[in-house]
């Protein structure tokens, strides 16, 4: 399923509780992110969630980013 989010759905999205809305397994949460190899917005989001929380680039893309809750 794909959903694509405008700046409005990206603000939304580091108001909520992201443990909710996120893949859950045994031991991690993620949130697979593409954008469009933009920095800024990996900044963005760091500088919006939670310390606790790893924002890094998908190994071997430049458009792919995983949100480690």
């Amino acid at each position: 399923m794909n959903h694509y989010f405008n700046e409005d759905d990206c603000v939304t999205l580091t108001q909520a509780p992201l443990d909710v809305v996120c893949k859950d397994d045994d031991y991690f949460k993620t949130l697979r992110v593409e954008e469009n190899d933009d920095d800024e917005f990996i900044q963005w989001l760091k500088d919006r969630l939670p310390s606790t929380y790893s924002i890094v680039r998908y190994p071997g893309t430049d458009s792919v980013i995983r949100i480690w809750i």
